[in-house]
């Protein structure tokens, strides 16, 4: 790939791409006829396959840690740990709200 200020797109000089001019205008409804007959019609209609595969749930563990990082990979301006317990997040607004974390759920 090459990238220029200054292109010039020579649109005649590749004569095996078809140009507009070149192709046949057929009526609409051959046209019509001819992409159901690719298709296979409209009346057949095939139902989306769903997966087999066995879903697993991920597992980080009842304690994992998160860090954000600010910066590039060869230098960090600044690191913040947070460190995340699952089991113990609050499953309502009230319990969330009581938290020691509530500044996290506002």
């Amino acid at each position: 790939m090459i990238e220029s200020r200054d292109a010039i797109f020579d649109e005649e000089r590749f004569t095996s791409i078809p140009r507009p001019r070149d192709m046949i205008h057929q009526s609409s409804s051959k046209s019509a006829t001819q992409a159901e007959d690719v298709y296979g019609g409209a009346s057949s209609v095939t139902e989306p396959r769903k997966s087999t595969r066995a879903r697993k749930a991920k597992s980080f563990g009842s304690d994992f840690q998160l860090y954000l990082v600010e910066g590039t990979r060869n230098e960090t301006i600044s690191q913040h740990q947070y460190c995340f317990n699952i089991e113990e997040d609050p499953k309502t607004f009230s319990e969330a709200m009581a938290s020691r974390d509530v500044h996290f759920w506002k």
